[in-house]
């Protein structure tokens, strides 16, 4: 029982030390927005746009709910040379129902190259 004591910190510890050798540094941006709203009556939020606009630009103006979600990382460094890659997805949700399916759309992928 005593051998097994003492093993069990030194196994913590190894287990540790290679998990936080695996662990590799993820970036992460995001953005989001959500239009709320009602009306006196009871009826759908009221959704509008400047006239002449292509797109609403002003929080507030939308009724829907949008976000992106950006993750980037490192990939590869020796010296001073490495490449790093970035990825862009989206969804969006126009709110007509308490729950509505949703396809994400990847925007972007991105592959930066340093010298």
């Amino acid at each position: 029982m005593m051998i097994t004591l003492r093993k069990l910190p030194l196994a913590v510890a190894v287990a540790a030390g290679v998990m936080s050798a695996q662990a590799m540094a993820v970036d992460f941006h995001g953005y989001a927005r959500s239009g709320i709203g009602w009306t006196g009556s009871g009826g759908e939020q009221q959704c509008f746009q400047a006239t002449g606009a292509q797109s609403k630009y002003r929080l507030g103006n939308e009724c829907e709910t949008y976000a992106e979600l950006k993750l980037g990382q490192e990939v590869w460094k020796e010296g001073d040379k490495s490449f790093y890659f970035d990825t862009n997805v989206a969804y969006s949700v126009s709110q007509q129902n308490d729950w509505e399916s949703t396809s994400p759309a990847f925007r972007e992928a991105n592959v930066q190259g340093k010298n």
